[in-house]
């Protein structure tokens, strides 16, 4: 069953096509990677999804619903989440806190309520708190619950924010770089997290990312931009080795070079 569909999004900035004719159709449990060298339009394209940009034509369809001109929240709210390339935690709340303002998106508490505590608030606080601790565990960042975002290493950080991105239970959750940054131990580590994410809360993944041999390793199909239009689509064994594929990254010849 098709989840998402993006067909022919376009947008310019000035005299810049920053994106072309844009589409990828994900069903649910697609594993998918979008990949392409530096500046090919990966970003935008999430921003198109995810209402941060307008697009100039083109459709966007999450699980038949058209997301085209809804806002960044209402998106969330039908099920679509993300992360960024730049990690944007909120540094001053605690780790669990991180994870309890993502789930305010599906609670629907009154002022009232909420300033006077009701059953109703309170049940909802024990609720996101258990829920919290579970997601933690995923990662093994419950030890960690207290601490504040800011004070995480790196990596941890970047687990956090795919756990808030988790903790806001979308359809479908869009990974901008998720490894960037982390070392080789971590980068599997993190392979093997994304695959029980799929499996375990039923999510749906696409994913940015500059890391060929995860990509390949991970990935079921891949997308390739290149200057913000689609130069090839597959699974990785045909990706690795399609001539535009290597000679976009690489600058030379199918017979000289091959993606590893």
């Amino acid at each position: 069953m098709t989840l998402l569909l993006a067909d022919n999004l376009s947008i310019s900035f000035g005299g810049l096509k920053a994106v072309q004719g844009f589409g990828v159709e994900l069903h649910r449990g697609a594993l998918h990677g979008l990949i392409g060298p530096n500046g090919a339009g990966k970003t935008t394209c999430f921003n198109l999804l995810t209402g941060v940009y307008l697009p100039q034509s083109g459709r966007i369809e999450l699980a038949g619903k058209n997301l085209v001109g809804l806002s960044p929240d209402r998106i969330a709210q039908a099920g679509l989440s993300r992360t960024f390339q730049n990690i944007r935690l909120f540094p001053d709340l605690t780790v669990a806190d991180n994870l309890r303002v993502a789930m305010h998106l599906r609670e629907n508490l009154s002022l009232v309520g909420t300033l006077f505590r009701s059953r109703k608030f309170r049940t909802t606080e024990l609720e996101q708190s258990r829920r919290a601790d579970q997601l933690l565990r995923f990662f093994n960042l419950d030890h960690r619950a207290r601490d504040l975002a800011r004070n995480l290493p790196y990596g941890d950080q970047r687990r956090l924010e795919i756990l808030r991105a988790i903790a806001t239970g979308p359809k479908l959750v869009l990974l901008d770089e998720p490894a960037a940054g982390m070392n080789p131990a971590e980068k599997l580590e993190l392979a093997d997290s994304i695959r029980r994410i799929r499996d375990e809360f039923q999510v749906t993944v696409l994913l940015i990312e500059h890391d060929m041999t995860l990509v390949m390793n991970l990935c079921e199909n891949i997308t390739v931009l290149d200057y913000g239009v689609i130069i090839a689509e597959g699974m990785p064994a045909k990706i690795k080795t399609d001539p535009k594929v290597i000679e976009a990254y690489l600058g030379v010849s199918a017979d000289a070079q091959a993606i590893p």
